[in-house]
Formats: C-alpha cells, sequence, structure tokens
C-alpha cells in the first residue's frame, strides 16, 4: 500500500511568522522614525538641515529625531506624550542622543510601542468637560455642580443635553456633594430647581448671559457653551473620554499651523480654569449658587418673552 505523509501548514506558518515578527518590528520602529522625520522636515525645515538630515536610520538615532521632533513641536503646543519619551522643549538638541542605557533593541522597542501611536495618533491636549456618568459621578471626583445644574435647568428645552435624565442626576449629585461635605442648604436647593422655558434659544441665552458681568470671574455665557460642548473650540469641546474613543487623530502634522492650535488650547484652557472657579465658588457658597440660578432663569425669561411662575 502506498504511504501517504500529511504537510501540516500550520508548522509551517509559524516558521514564516517568527521569522518575519523581528523584520515587521525593524519596519515598523523604521517607519514611525521617518515619519517624525518627515514631519520635523516640513515644519522646522532649518532644524532638519542642520541636525537630522545626514542622521543613520538606526533605531536609536530615529528615536532621538522622534524625541527632538515632540520637544520642538511642544514649544508651539501641549501634548501628552508616552512615558518612555524624553523631550526638551528648551533644548531639543538634547534629546536628539538618547542616552547611553538604550540600545538599538531597546530603541526599536520603544517606537513599535508607544511611541509610533504617539507619532502617528497623537491628540493635542483637550479642556472638555467630562460627560459620562461614571466620570463625573465617581467616588473621589470633584462635584461638577455647575454642568449639572445647567443640565437640569435646560432639561424641557430642545437642546437638553442627551442621555441626561434629571430625575436621576440631581440624586447622584447630592450624594457627591454628601461625600464632600458640602453645605446641606447647597442641597437642599437641588431639590427645588426650576425649569427653562422650553422655547428659549441657547445662542440667545447665552449671549444674553455673556452681557452680564462676570460671576467669579467667569463669564455665565461662556460657561454654559462649555458644559453643553459649544463653544467652536475642539479644545473646549472634546473630553480625554471621547479622544480615547476616536480610532486616530484629526491632527494632520504636515499641513496644521501648530501656532493656531496653541493659541485655542491657551483659549481653552482659559475657559477651563475659569470655569473651575466658577464652580468651586458655587460649591463653596450657597449664594453664589442662587446668583447663578436666578441670572440664568431671569435673562431667558426676558429672551424668550415667557412670564415667570408665580410664587407659590
Amino acid at each position: 500500500m502506498r504511504a501517504y505523509r500529511t504537510t501540516r501548514y500550520i508548522c509551517r506558518s509559524q516558521i514564516t511568522a517568527t521569522n518575519e515578527a523581528p523584520q515587521q518590528e525593524a519596519w515598523n520602529a523604521v517607519a514611525t522614525g521617518l515619519a517624525a522625520a518627515g514631519h520635523l522636515q516640513a515644519l522646522f525645515p532649518e532644524f532638519y538641515v542642520a541636525h537630522i538630515a545626514r542622521c543613520p536610520t538606526t533605531p536609536r538615532a530615529l528615536l532621538g529625531v522622534v524625541q527632538a521632533f515632540f520637544s520642538l513641536a511642544q514649544q508651539k503646543v501641549e501634548l501628552f506624550l508616552s512615558e518612555e519619551l524624553e523631550t526638551d522643549p528648551g533644548n531639543p538638541l538634547a534629546v536628539l542622543h538618547p542616552g547611553d542605557e538604550i540600545d538599538d533593541d531597546w530603541a526599536r522597542e520603544i517606537l513599535t510601542e508607544e511611541v509610533g501611536r504617539d507619532v502617528h495618533e497623537l491628540w493635542p491636549v483637550v479642556y472638555g468637560l467630562e460627560d459620562a456618568e461614571e466620570a463625573l459621578f465617581s467616588f473621589g471626583t470633584r462635584p461638577y455642580l455647575v454642568a449639572a445644574v445647567y443640565w437640569a435647568l435646560s432639561a424641557e428645552t430642545a437642546w437638553a443635553m442627551p442621555f441626561v435624565a434629571r430625575d436621576a442626576l440631581l440624586p447622584a449629585l447630592q450624594r457627591q456633594l454628601y461625600q464632600h461635605r458640602i453645605d446641606p442648604a447647597i442641597l437642599g436647593r437641588l431639590d427645588n430647581l426650576p425649569a427653562l422655558p422650553a422655547d428659549v434659544s441657547m445662542n440667545a441665552l447665552c449671549d444674553g448671559l455673556d452681557a452680564t458681568s462676570p460671576l467669579a470671574r467667569c463669564s455665565l455665557g461662556q460657561a454654559l457653551r462649555y458644559c453643553f460642548h459649544a463653544t467652536g473650540n475642539q479644545f473646549s469641546d472634546l473630553s480625554y473620554s471621547v479622544v480615547a474613543q476616536m480610532a486616530s487623530s484629526n491632527l494632520d502634522w504636515r499641513s496644521e499651523d501648530l501656532d493656531v492650535i496653541g493659541q485655542q488650547q491657551r483659549a481653552a484652557r482659559e475657559l477651563a480654569e475659569a470655569f473651575d472657579r466658577l464652580n468651586g465658588a458655587t460649591l463653596r457658597h450657597v449664594d453664589v449658587l442662587e446668583e447663578l440660578i436666578e441670572r440664568v432663569m431671569s435673562t431667558a425669561y426676558r429672551i424668550s418673552g415667557a412670564l415667570p411662575p408665580s410664587p407659590a
């Protein structure tokens, strides 16, 4: 009887994969380094000609190119980078040559993993307000009282925050305030919040609030836009949780104006800081919370032409 031999293709595939894996890792490292070099050439051509053009393509040298590129970029925009990267915005040349403890194998590993995501998918720092329940009301989180009040007041408008139920929002906020030992008068005020007229325009309301004097050095109209991700500045409107869900970055290093991005980031940071001041003041003083509610409601009634409800 003729004997037949069974060919085990899976074994051959495993051998091929084993041989190709290091080659693929090496190519990924080179691709990451060359991408950073291309960004650097487009955005910082003088530095590129002086220091990068004749660099070798070893993993260690390419890691230095990545570090120099992000150091230069950080002179213009705020970035959250991988801990494996060493950057120095004040002296990019200082990080062009990685430390002696980093050899080619280690540099290749760094370039292939976290740093590859930095080069290909990085988003600049954003300052948008988180609105997921677990981010807002988890234990130890500072209460976003102003945001919750704005969301509750607008619950009957056409621009109410999606997926935010007033009946669930306020009790969760009260529990959080209780954990933080906030003035019981503030907790009690949340039991009797009014509702904005259903037909009031958000833009008109924001403009009307902007025309009033700031409260705790924060414009109430800008605070309202911030809470509803409607400032028009993507660095104010996007939160970290939203950015984390994006498949890739919308930042095109070759064509974006980093100076403009830096200006937008600074404006977003200033708004976030102003909102934090207002939020902190409402957490400390019930009178500030009362004034916020009164100004929002009176401005809304004036704009909409509706009559406020008669006192009970």
